[in-house]
């Protein structure tokens, strides 16, 4: 591959911006700049963020005029469907895109909120904010799995949490502030 030196993180970042390929005609005319990608689950592959947190993330970026889309594979969104309000900005998209429409999405979007997830991956390297949702815990800790990306940004809240220090199961996660994601994605 002709590389002969370990680039340094910050030097990864730099040269990320992955652009996927073209919209479908029925989703190029969204405002992606104002649309936020909400992906609550995780298919078991990290702590997850409550649904009902999510729910109240949602509301709270409608109100700042934001779009919502909770993206998923469907049997995830089963999870959850039923608990999202009827409103025409907090769309349930889940099971709805095949993989190259959700990245070509996801590299559109102003945001992506998920817990360490493959696309919460892919936001950071399509070079959008990308917003991880960690426990401390360690294999699963944001140290390994924060995402690549100039405006990824891992999110925990209590990097010294004794019981993801000891390796148990913890709750903290769920003690991220709503506020804190806010601000996450509107940096």
């Amino acid at each position: 591959m002709g590389i002969t030196a370990l680039p340094a993180l910050n030097e990864i970042n730099q040269k990320l911006n992955f652009k996927a390929s073209v919209l479908p005609h029925e989703l190029a005319q969204n405002n992606w700049s104002k649309t936020i990608l909400l992906h609550p689950k995780s298919n078991g592959s990290g702590v997850e963020y409550p649904i009902t947190h999510y729910l109240d993330l949602a509301q709270q970026l409608v109100a700042k005029g934001y779009t919502v889309y909770f993206t998923g594979t469907e049997k995830e969104g089963a999870y959850f469907r039923d608990q999202l309000p009827q409103n025409p900005k907090m769309i349930d998209a889940t099971g709805h895109w095949d993989l190259l429409t959700f990245i070509a999405i996801i590299s559109q979007a102003k945001a992506l909120v998920a817990c360490s997830t493959g696309p919460y991956h892919l936001a950071g390297l399509c070079g959008i904010r990308a917003v991880g949702l960690f426990a401390s815990r360690r294999p699963i800790h944001p140290g390994r799995w924060a995402a690549l990306g100039n405006k990824s940004v891992a999110l925990e809240h209590d990097p010294k949490c004794a019981q993801c220090s000891a390796g148990q199961e913890c709750a903290c996660i769920a003690q991220i502030k709503i506020e804190q994601i806010i601000d996450a994605i509107e940096k």
